[in-house]
């Protein structure tokens, strides 16, 4: 035992014989004592549970977005600190979806400006082939026009 603890203890039995003479509780106070028991074990019980539920819920929200499911949302909306913390979890999950959004958009602009590219890379070698044919015609009529100068100029020195 601590010391002064018998002093408490003395004090604490002689409150109790004063309140209660005869050195037991009255017929009711038990009985009365296990209903103020109950109701404090039944309010603590729906306390947790306001508290629990939407911290499940959040939890549960949080995995499937860390899963990958982008179409859960939490649905409470208390005033309370879970409320504010659920209020900034759909704000971020938004946040998230709409980066996301962004991102798939833009994916898809580059998608169709590669598509749009290689339809003009596609063309432009296709230009430069017409051209490169263009480009020996006129080189095979070229050398027929000197062959025919050439032998112009040869008949005309033989005379």
């Amino acid at each position: 035992m601590r010391p002064g603890s018998t002093h408490l203890n003395g004090a604490v039995n002689a409150a109790f014989l004063a309140a209660f003479p005869n050195g037991s509780l009255p017929a009711g106070t038990a009985l009365t004592a296990l209903a103020v028991v109950v109701l404090g074990v039944a309010v603590a019980v729906v306390i947790s549970r306001r508290t629990t539920r939407p911290l499940a819920e959040i939890t549960e929200v949080a995995r499937a977005i860390a899963d990958g499911n982008l179409t859960q949302a939490v649905t409470y909306e208390g005033r309370d600190e879970i409320g504010v913390l659920a209020a900034a979890f759909r704000s971020i999950s938004e946040r998230i979806g709409g980066a996301l959004t962004a991102i798939a958009d833009g994916a898809q602009t580059l998608t169709e400006a590669s598509d749009s590219l290689s339809a003009v890379s596609q063309s432009l070698a296709a230009g430069a082939e017409e051209t490169s044919v263009q480009a020996e015609v006129v080189s095979n009529a070229s050398m027929q026009i000197t062959d025919n100068i050439a032998a112009v100029a040869f008949i005309a020195t033989e005379k």
